[in-house]
């Protein structure tokens, strides 16, 4: 009698212990189930982001090309006397043929900045992780490249000779276009994995 006891509280105890695990368990895969479900979702807004900075750089890739070698043309055409002349007085822009303005837009991330906010980047395996991460920190290089060089136009005077005007759209051509270019080819190799992991 005291053995069947026992055997009856042992066994209940094990029933409880397995309900109790099996909870566990379909709690942690339901949570699971949850987070790659965000991920699938961040990852989908990821994509459309990028096409965007596509869309957007694909607009300004060949202006920022045919400015470049605008300003080859003028300062292999220009005498020192002609580039040495204030920029304000000399024409302005208009000396340039085809200006539209730097046409130099920083590139949007409000996806990835809520991804990163909300930890849903660190349940990602490191593969796509780091391609991520990289991408976003190429945008933000080149987000920091436009905001420097629109500065350094805002500080265009009186004093600014023509060949300095010059030079900063030379400084599209080191540093934006190639950029540009980087971007535009790391975004489609990056949507690429996206949607082989989704």
């Amino acid at each position: 009698m005291f053995k069947q006891k026992i055997w009856e509280y042992f066994t209940q105890i094990i029933i409880v212990i397995f309900g109790v695990f099996l909870g566990l368990l379909l709690n942690e895969w339901n949570s699971g189930r949850k987070d790659r479900n965000r991920q699938k979702v961040i990852l989908s807004h990821i994509i459309k982001e990028l096409k965007s900075h596509k869309n957007q750089l694909n607009r300004v890739i060949p202006y920022h090309g045919s400015m470049t070698q605008t300003a080859d043309s003028i300062l292999s055409k220009s005498t020192e006397e002609e580039l040495t002349k204030p920029f304000i007085w000399n024409g302005a822009w208009s000396k340039i043929p085809k200006w539209q303005g730097l046409q130099l837009f920083p590139l949007r991330t409000p996806t990835y900045e809520s991804a990163k906010f909300s930890e849903v980047l660190s349940g990602m395996d490191s593969e796509l992780l780091e391609s991520i991460t990289g991408y976003y920190e190429s945008v933000h290089t080149y987000n920091s490249f436009c905001n420097g060089l629109t500065q350094q136009v805002f500080q265009i005077n009186s004093k600014t000779e023509y060949v300095d005007a010059l030079l900063l759209i030379m400084i599209i051509k080191g540093d934006i276009l190639g950029t540009e270019k980087g971007i535009n080819a790391a975004s489609d190799s990056l949507i690429q994995i996206i949607e082989r992991k989704l």
